[in-house]
């Protein structure tokens, strides 16, 4: 659940639209190898989440953000890094996604095949009663 709720989308889509949300810029740094501009989106309840967008096409390189254990009072930081973007339908898509655990690596995306909007059929939402029949 916190990670749905720092996600990036989630960051730009939603935080980004409420009241009293406040962007911090902090300049040019490296981060994953990259030059990158570091931005910390702060929201209403003193959540911030901080982005670095490299310099050259303002795509995101890696997201972080930090949380207090509620057991031990210690700080932890999760961090995203995206790497390897192709151009699929016009959407520059990350096809590594690679998650850290202060600073330990947590689990790593290797993305195959990315498709957009593409249409569903309603039969893929129908459940099927015990019996095989479909529900109605």
């Amino acid at each position: 659940m916190r990670r749905r709720h720092y996600a990036l989308d989630g960051v730009l889509r939603k935080w980004l639209t409420e009241p009293g949300v406040a962007l911090f810029y902090e300049g040019q740094t490296v981060a994953e190898g990259k030059s990158v501009d570091q931005v910390t989106v702060m929201n209403a309840h003193n959540e911030g989440v901080t982005l670095y967008l490299d310099v050259s096409d303002h795509l995101p390189v890696k997201k972080t953000f930090s949380w207090r254990d509620p057991t031990d009072k210690q700080r932890n930081v999760e961090d995203e890094a995206y790497d390897n973007y192709r151009v699929v339908q016009g959407i520059p898509t990350p096809y590594t996604v690679t998650r850290f655990y202060n600073g330990d690596m947590s689990g790593q995306r290797f993305i195959t095949s990315v498709s957009y909007n593409q249409g569903i059929s309603d039969s893929q939402f129908e459940a099927e009663l015990g019996t095989g029949q479909k529900k109605p």
